[in-house]
C-alpha cells in the first residue's frame, strides 16, 4: 500500500502529515478492507509521518495487530522481502511510498502488470513464502472507497 495523501510540502518531505482528506480516505480504505476480512499479521511502514499514520488508521480495525516501523520500507527494494521473512513476519501489509512501492509491487505481479500506486493505493499479494519464488496479484484497489 501507498501512504494515504499527504499535506503539502511545507517542511521536509520526512516531516510531511496526513492531510485531512488523507485520513479519511486511509481510514475509509482500512475500514472497507477489514469488513472483507483482509487481516494482516504485521502492518510494517516507514519511519515518515505519513506513512506513520496511515498505518495508524488500521489500527482501530485491527486493534491486535502490531505497527512495526521500518526504514527499508522507504526505498521498498525486493530485498524488503527478505527482510520480513527474516523476521518471521506473516502476511505483512506494506505501507510505502513512490516510486519503491510501485516498482516492489509490479516486481511481485505475476505477468507484466505495471501497478502504479497513487495516494492510497492498495494492492494484495498471494505468495508462496517471504521473500517470493511465486506471486500473484489477487486484489488491486488503485483508488481508495469514497464511503466510511
Amino acid at each position: 500500500m501507498r501512504h494515504s495523501i499527504a499535506e503539502p510540502r511545507v517542511t521536509t518531505d520526512f516531516d510531511r502529515h496526513l492531510s485531512p482528506e488523507g485520513h479519511k480516505k486511509a481510514e475509509n480504505l482500512a475500514q472497507t478492507l477489514h469488513k472483507e476480512g483482509f487481516s494482516p499479521g504485521v502492518i510494517v511502514h516507514s519511519p515518515l509521518i505519513r506513512s506513520v499514520q496511515t498505518a495508524q488508521a488500521f489500527a482501530p480495525f485491527l486493534p491486535d495487530t502490531p505497527l512495526v516501523e521500518l526504514a527499508e520500507v522507504i526505498a521498498a527494494k525486493p530485498s524488503l522481502l527478505r527482510i520480513l521473512g527474516g523476521a518471521g513476519w506473516e502476511n505483512p501489509l506494506i505501507i510505502g511510498h513512490n516510486p519503491g512501492i510501485s516498482i516492489l509491487a509490479s516486481h511481485l505481479s505475476d505477468d507484466e502488470t505495471v501497478l502504479s500506486f497513487h495516494t492510497c493505493s492498495f494492492a494484495e499479494f498471494e505468495l508462496d513464502a517471504l521473500p517470493p519464488m511465486k506471486s500473484r496479484l489477487v486484489r488491486w484497489l488503485p483508488t481508495p472507497p469514497d464511503y466510511a
